[in-house]
């Protein structure tokens, strides 16, 4: 029961202390301005709106926010074993993009990474350079709490006098495991919620270990 009563009393106390605030605010302002009741009172109605104004202001920013968290991804990589495109043992180490962010991320694109590049070779009057690319198909979507192995395409880009772009086999996982790498990678991948808002986040990967580095919002939003 006295739980109870004390319930009341602080519904009694939300409602009665702006009232209480209203009025000493308005006799507080004719002793020091010497106004009448009229013009006090029209100021200090002015005042409470606009902080009611504000309040709402920053209530509405808040709800917005935690509508956003609500729906918003955040892709990270890691390196998993997993079966190979044909489904045929044995299974092999694959890069994998999870979402553990609270909405389905779409439209995950990973920025190509440059494994390594061979110091300038002259060749006649020219030189050329060569390095091993790694380029990740898109990922339509990834759902909350889920993965998808990154599809990843491996090439030699030659540049220079001699230019030439030839397909080939490589062991890339490998560059990225901490296990066996010998250099650090940044994986970056950028994707958006359903709302259209486009984020990114950057995994490092290889001698340095997996860790997500950083996670931001992308200005702008994408025309449905």
């Amino acid at each position: 029961m006295e739980q109870g009563c004390n319930v009341k009393w602080k519904a009694w106390g939300f409602w009665a202390l702006p009232f209480l605030l209203f009025v000493l605010g308005v006799a507080a302002l004719k002793l020091a301005f010497r106004w009448n009741v009229s013009d006090a009172t029209y100021f200090a109605t002015g005042v409470a709106i606009v902080a009611y104004t504000v309040v709402t202001w920053k209530m509405r920013l808040e709800m917005v926010r935690q509508n956003e968290i609500a729906i918003q991804p955040l892709v990270i990589a890691g390196i998993e074993k997993r079966p190979t495109k044909t489904g045929s043992p044995p299974l092999e180490r694959q890069v994998v993009l999870r979402n553990i962010g609270r909405g389905p991320a779409l439209y995950v694109q990973v920025e190509d990474i440059k494994i390594g590049e061979i110091e300038d070779i002259k060749i006649g009057e020219g030189e050329w350079s060569q390095r091993l690319i790694a380029k990740f198909n898109v990922v339509d979507y990834v759902e909350e709490k889920k993965d998808a192995v990154a599809d990843v395409t491996f090439y030699f880009s030659a540049s220079g006098a001699c230019k030439e772009l030839r397909k080939t086999r490589w062991d890339f996982v490998s560059n990225l495991d901490p296990k066996y790498a010998s250099k650090s990678y940044q994986l970056i991948a950028s994707y958006e919620d359903v709302s259209g808002q486009r984020y990114r986040s950057t995994t490092l990967m290889g001698k340095g270990g997996i860790r997500l580095l950083g996670y931001d919002r992308l200005p702008g939003r994408t025309v449905k």
